[in-house]
């Protein structure tokens, strides 16, 4: 939110959230706006740009419907700045 603020997002940036919980783009703008400290014109336009996808972390299948689904919300025309927040619990990342 920080970075948004301050202007050091590009103007045609995305957020998007993945995890296995099942929200929509709403209950997670819901979720995460009273951690955000600003004025509230400035939070409802951050939380504009933040989207929520669900699906499991071992199927690329629903990895890949969720960057599909990006297209929808942004013009294929124009370069955008997407940035991914994943939720994932170390049990699920195999180390060595």
């Amino acid at each position: 939110f920080e970075l948004y603020t301050n202007r050091r997002l590009g103007a045609k940036t995305l957020i998007c959230g993945y995890a296995r919980s099942k929200k929509t783009d709403e209950s997670f703008r819901a979720q995460i706006r009273p951690y955000l400290k600003g004025t509230v014109e400035s939070v409802d336009q951050f939380l504009s740009i933040c989207v929520y996808r669900v699906g499991q972390y071992h199927l690329p299948k629903d990895l890949a419907a969720a960057l599909g689904s990006l297209g929808e919300q942004t013009s294929s025309s124009r370069k955008e700045n997407r940035m991914f927040y994943m939720a994932i619990p170390p049990l699920q990342i195999s180390c060595c």
